[in-house]
């Protein structure tokens, strides 16, 4: 469930919500329907790998203030935080939780009547990653036990080779971003730069050493530029051109994720181009190639006891071709 809440709307300026709602962040995390963007994908800042949560579950006061024919939108909230570790991890898990360790953020919007409108935005959020999840391990069999299986002079349980663990997640982050939005006579820049600093409060051991002590960080940079261009063919027939750019970055990303850490790679480059037809304002037909340029390391450059994995640059770039229909009522 993406959002559901409760809210008593005192006065433009105070409205008190609980329940679940949608992280207010950036600009695409806010205003994500299909209807509305205007290209197939999102950014992977705000979707597979989200730098803010996509959405949390607490209490916010928000409200906007008019200055003239402009206006300023904040919202603040105390929320239990991210569901998924922010790097990848699509599967929303239950955080436990003490007094001390929900999150807070907020947002601050300034939105001009100038041109069709000009906008800018600053988010952020202090909060904790704290998961304690059952893992299953195998254990290595010897080969005299492999023979004696195969050949059928030794049963096999499986249960023999499993270990049962719990993996604990102890991690404080703190999340920023800045964006901003252009409109005018058909053509749109929007931009949104993010951060995310991330502290381990746990010792990680790999191969019997240790790969991260309490204190140890890692640092997500993301940022995107979109333009776009709508040019009305007829009163109801319009296609609009676009293009974007997404770069993501990290640095120690095994002192907090060692799943990531594994991986060789530092961050990833996308290259988006696309074409977005709409007839009258329900109908919307959009085409799009993406390229991902993915930032290639060596594991072992950062700690000698991680995997020896060494990967030429574009040998794990990959090129994807979608189309999307959609109508709104």
């Amino acid at each position: 469930l993406e959002r559901a809440w409760f809210e008593y709307s005192h006065s433009d300026l105070i409205n008190f919500r609980v329940g679940r709602f949608i992280t207010p962040a950036g600009i695409w995390n806010v205003d994500h329907g299909s209807p509305i963007i205007t290209t197939v994908a999102q950014p992977n800042q705000t979707s597979f790998f989200p730098i803010f949560p996509e959405r949390q579950q607490g209490v916010m006061l928000n409200g906007t203030m008019f200055v003239g024919d402009h206006d300023l939108a904040y919202s603040g909230y105390v929320s239990t935080g991210r569901f998924q570790d922010g790097v990848g991890d699509a599967i929303e898990t239950r955080q436990d939780l003490e007094l001390d360790q929900y999150a807070v953020g907020g947002n601050l919007k300034f939105r001009m009547d100038i041109l069709d409108g000009v906008s800018f935005g600053a988010s952020g959020m202090k909060g904790t990653v704290n998961k304690n999840e059952p893992k299953v391990s195998f254990r290595s069999m010897s080969a005299a036990d492999a023979i004696a299986i195969a050949s059928g002079t030794q049963d096999f349980d499986l249960s023999d080779a499993m270990t049962t663990y719990n993996a604990i997640t102890n991690l404080d982050e703190l999340v920023g971003g800045v964006d901003m939005k252009l409109e005018s006579d058909g053509f749109t820049f929007q931009g949104e730069y993010n951060y995310r600093f991330v502290t381990n409060n746990r010792k990680t051991v790999f191969n019997g050493a240790t790969v991260a002590s309490p204190g140890d960080y890692t640092e997500y940079t993301a940022f995107y530029g979109l333009i776009s261009y709508r040019i009305p063919l007829t009163p109801m027939l319009a296609v609009t051109p676009y293009s974007l750019f997404e770069q993501i970055k990290w640095s120690n990303v095994e002192n907090t994720n060692l799943t990531i850490g594994l991986f060789p790679m530092e961050g990833w480059n996308t290259y988006m181009l696309g074409l977005n037809w709409s007839l009258g304002s329900n109908f919307i037909i959009k085409t799009e190639f993406q390229y991902g340029e993915l930032l290639t390391r060596n594991p072992k450059d950062s700690n000698p006891a991680l995997i020896d994995w060494t990967m030429e640059q574009g040998d794990l770039d990959v090129a994807t071709f979608s189309t999307q229909f959609s109508m709104a009522f």
